[in-house]
């Protein structure tokens, strides 16, 4: 519930937050290197965040 309430909120420190407030950060997403860790790249866009979606709601089924 919190994690969701983050998302919500637009609160998780991704790489582009912690840049707009000059903290020491990566350039681009962990996970990929591909892009820069925005909110929607972490959770929708990112190869590896797709991939853990759909496992998770496949393992509801």
């Amino acid at each position: 519930k919190f994690f969701a309430w983050l998302v919500v909120k637009n609160r998780c420190w991704t790489l582009d937050r912690l840049a707009a407030r000059s903290l020491p950060h990566q350039p681009c997403c962990p996970l990929c290197l591909q892009e820069p860790e925005t909110l929607d790249h972490l959770l929708i866009q990112c190869f590896f965040a797709r991939a853990v979606w759909f496992n998770a709601l496949r393992a509801r089924e």
